[in-house]
């Protein structure tokens, strides 16, 4: 159902079948780590400075994703780029 406007809301559905020949293989979710892997505490080339940036820059993503989608959001409809 439609919150907002309180209608039923039909599933789409595809007409066309999965092809025989399709197969789905899954993937190995261990990633290394499986018994006897140890990353070790820099876990990028054994190397500090690389991973204690990479594990910075991952922290600071999600904020900086955040400033982007509320700047452009701001923007005047049809705002085109410089």
């Amino acid at each position: 159902m439609d919150m907002q406007s309180g209608t039923q809301v039909q599933p789409v559905s595809s007409a066309t079948p999965t092809p025989k020949d399709h197969g789905i293989t899954p993937r190995d979710l261990r990633f290394g780590r499986d018994a006897g892997h140890d990353a070790g505490r820099w876990w990028l080339n054994d190397d500090p400075i690389v991973t204690a940036f990479y594990n910075a820059s991952s922290l600071t993503f999600p904020r900086g994703e955040a400033f982007f989608i509320e700047f452009t959001a701001a923007l005047p409809e049809g705002t085109q780029a410089a």
